[in-house]
């Protein structure tokens, strides 16, 4: 477990930064700083783009020839956990994790600013590890806005290991159906305790 975090963490995150940071040029001039509604919006866009890119990534690692040789690595914590955030082989956190987390500052090339795009990575890494935390905590600013994801909707993905592939949000998950058994679930307790 150690192992897995100090690779994916410590060394392949540090690398796949480095060579994006590279090959794009993302402004760091205190100049060039964004206006708070211009901040907003690009890191909007990356959580959109990362949800989109997270949603597919994450349906194509659930067919039988990646399951079994790449995701089922990550599946085996039953229970999400604090640590199953990034316990997960070296190819899915790359293609399943970095890629989607960097695509809208890919879509938006030049235009975003690194500022905005530390930004979004630190709350996508909060929000990562509050999902993959086994609690729901009212006061997450993660569930400010509509549609999102929570501890209990992962929770259920990784106990079933079927639909609720979305990471931030439930909208692919509606739009493509993969979260009925969820729901079907949900409603059941819910006529249960009543």
């Amino acid at each position: 477990l150690i192992f897995v975090h100090f690779l994916n963490n410590l060394i392949l995150f540090p690398l796949f930064h480095f060579a994006f940071s590279f090959s794009r040029s993302i402004s760091t001039s205190p100049e060039e700083l964004p206006s708070f509604f211009t901040f907003v919006f690009h890191i909007l866009i990356c959580v959109f783009a990362e949800d989109f890119t997270f949603y597919w990534g994450h349906r194509l690692l659930h067919t039988p020839l990646f399951y079994q040789k790449i995701h089922k690595h990550h599946h085996s914590q039953y229970n999400v956990t604090y640590f199953a955030h990034a316990y997960a082989h070296w190819a899915e956190f790359v293609f399943g994790n970095l890629v989607p987390l960097y695509f809208g500052a890919f879509v938006l090339g030049k235009q975003i600013h690194a500022i905005s795009f530390l930004a979004f990575i630190v709350y996508r890494a909060i929000e990562t590890s509050e999902t993959h935390s086994g609690y729901e905590f009212p006061w997450s600013i993660f569930q400010a806005l509509p549609y999102t994801t929570d501890s209990s909707y992962h929770n259920h993905h990784h106990l079933i290991n079927i639909g609720n592939y979305g990471s931030f949000s439930v909208i692919w998950d509606n739009l493509f159906k993969t979260n009925l058994d969820y729901f079907g679930e949900f409603n059941k307790q819910a006529k249960k305790s009543k």
